[in-house]
């Protein structure tokens, strides 16, 4: 199976804006039918995203066999089993976290592997809009109770300051670490070289595939990597044109199940 004169082993999706709609949710009947068709040619499907890896896995509870590249590439799962991290050094963590938690009107999350963390003060109503995203999130008194490796800052800020407040991290956060957005009036920072680019060709090295071999979809400026890197990299119809004009292609909006349809169309897996 092949698109364009290639061979595809391997499908990555971002997940809101690309994968999902706008309700976040995906056509669970068609995706097992296609996913199905992919099994049987050998074709690995890999979620890659900015969400936590419990979120990921809540949202493909039926796939057991589906890669996670979650935390915009700091974390790599095969299912349940994570096998590979990224976290912040000390001091890089220290200094992105005390600038973040700085900014006004901004809200920050503290992510590790097993579960994120959000200041015990934090409105009721803001922890309950995070359950779309974190499938494990707990209240802490302050950032010192967190104990295991940092992965990712979360930061929710108003859609129409995301610019500004990307312009002004990357002017005060020290190398180590690197703000990413998708462009939903959310921020991560990471640690630097981490993307889900670098994340995709990990995981291709590990499973044996090339990147050639690979088709990636996005719709924000945290996809660009990725699409970059794959033999095959598809804009949504939804996407920006800075995206655009770095695919390779485009393919219907998120709430057209573009995915699905680009997967049916060039890889032969309609009904």
């Amino acid at each position: 199976m092949g698109s364009h004169g290639k061979s595809i082993r391997l499908v990555a999706v971002d997940m809101d804006g690309t994968f999902l709609d706008d309700e976040s949710k995906y056509d669970r009947a068609r995706f097992a039918r296609i996913h199905s068709r992919m099994q049987e040619g050998g074709i690995h499907f890999v979620v890659a995203s900015g969400n936590q890896h419990r979120a990921l896995s809540r949202c493909f509870d039926h796939h057991p066999d589906v890669f996670h590249i979650a935390e915009n590439g700091a974390l790599v799962a095969a299912g349940d089993e994570v096998l590979h991290t990224t976290p912040f050094a000390p001091a890089d963590l220290d200094a992105a976290l005390s600038l973040s938690v700085r900014l006004p009107g901004v809200f920050v999350l503290v992510c590790c592997a097993s579960t994120a963390y959000a200041p015990r003060t934090s409105d009721p109503d803001v922890i309950a809009a995070l359950g779309r995203y974190y499938a494990s999130l707990e209240l802490v008194d302050d950032w010192g109770r967190v104990e295991e490796p940092v992965l990712k800052l979360a930061l929710g800020c108003p859609g129409e300051e995301t610019a500004g407040l990307l312009e002004r991290l990357k002017a005060g956060l020290p190398a180590g670490a690197v703000p990413t957005s998708s462009g939903h009036g959310s921020i991560d920072i990471i640690p630097a070289g981490v993307n889900k680019g670098v994340a995709l060709a990990w995981l291709g090295e590990r499973i044996g595939v090339s990147l050639d071999d690979m088709v990636a979809f996005g719709d924000g400026g945290n996809d660009v990597e990725m699409l970059k890197r794959a033999g095959t990299g598809i804009a949504m119809d939804n996407a920006p044109e800075a995206v655009k004009e770095i695919s390779d292609g485009t393919t219907g909006s998120n709430n057209s199940q573009g995915v699905l349809a680009w997967l049916e169309d060039h890889l032969g897996l309609a009904n």
